[in-house]
């Protein structure tokens, strides 16, 4: 269960990264609501 939440967590951060490199802004907008929510934390360190 730990393995696949770490995994989960590792590929939401590249999904996301890859995105804003793009310049896609639904993703940033994307980012600042579910860590407004409380989904991610942004400044956690993985």
């Amino acid at each position: 269960m730990l393995r696949f939440l770490i995994a989960q967590c590792l590929a939401n951060t590249k999904a996301i990264t890859a995105a804003m490199n793009s310049g896609d802004k639904r993703v940033n907008d994307l980012e600042i609501n579910r860590a407004e929510t409380g989904d991610i934390d942004l400044d956690q360190q993985v």
